[in-house]
């Protein structure tokens, strides 16, 4: 069976929704626009639905003059230029320290207003200082946005339709944020590629994703939903202490995808994540 590309998807703000695309430019640091902005607190410390799950009700929209933001409950929108205007600053992403660029003030009181706490908007700075991390990506210098680790994540159709089986919930991608979804291959096989190509452009399996509770909030809501599906996939697929869902990636070469191209594997590896039936 042909493994098709079913799925695009970019969160231009780190941790608000994501937009559904028909196709995307990819470029050094991931999908374009992706993860380019972020929110950050007083302290310069990244803001996530992990601890503020109304982030997932703020829904961003790209337009030919910049980026807009849309409140889900309120409706009240934000505008918000491409080009940052504010002062640099640093800012922190799990062990990262580094600089950015807030955007402007007022942005700043727009979000503070609609998240209830002293924030601001950051843009990724173009000096392109933040890189994964080496022990994972070897030689390669691999230029990341503001995502957790990695440029790209990848998810599999197959995959959740399993998860969704032996949880007993009706499980919608979105509750993971993949930027490529993929449907024509087995079940949990995406952690086994070690080298994949779409439309000529070659993409690099770095390691497997460990899932955190924003899996167990409503994607349109940020409200909690239960235990699931943490509570399965840790025993169906955990890796060192991590439960398991997508595979992590990089982009070798720069070029556009489009929804409906072939998924071409060209190498494989060991699957490092045994599945417990």
């Amino acid at each position: 069976m042909a493994i098709i590309l079913t799925g695009i998807y970019i969160y231009p703000i780190k941790s608000l929704a994501g937009i559904s695309l028909n196709k995307s430019k990819v470029e050094e640091e991931g999908l374009q626009f992706d993860r380019r902005w972020m929110l950050v607190d007083e302290n310069g410390k990244f803001l996530s639905q992990r601890t503020m799950g109304k982030m997932a009700q703020l829904q961003p929209e790209i337009t030919p003059q910049g980026l807009q933001v849309a409140h889900r409950i309120g409706g009240e929108k934000l505008f918000i230029p491409l080009q940052a205007e504010g002062a640099p600053r640093q800012v922190t992403v799990w062990e990262n320290t580094f600089e950015a660029q807030e955007v402007n003030e007022e942005c700043n009181q727009w979000f503070t207003k609609k998240l209830g706490i002293n924030c601001a908007l950051v843009q990724l700075s173009p000096d392109r200082n933040r890189i994964a991390p080496e022990k994972y990506t070897g030689e390669d210098e691999v230029a990341v946005s503001f995502a957790d680790g990695f440029p790209i994540l990848l998810s599999n159709e197959a995959s959740l339709k399993d998860l969704s089986d032996k949880s007993n919930t009706a499980l919608e991608m979105e509750r993971f944020r993949p930027n490529l979804v993929i449907s024509g291959a087995e079940a949990w096989a995406e952690n086994s590629w070690e080298t994949i190509q779409i439309n000529g452009i070659t993409f690099k399996g770095v390691k497997p994703c460990g899932r955190c509770k924003v899996t167990t909030l409503n994607p349109k809501t940020g409200e909690p939903t239960g235990k699931e599906p943490l509570k399965t996939l840790s025993k169906l697929r955990n890796w060192k202490n991590n439960a398991i869902f997508g595979e992590n990636l990089y982009p070798i070469e720069e070029g556009e995808i489009k929804i409906g191209y072939a998924v071409s594997i060209q190498n494989t590896k060991d699957n490092p994540v045994k599945t417990i039936s």
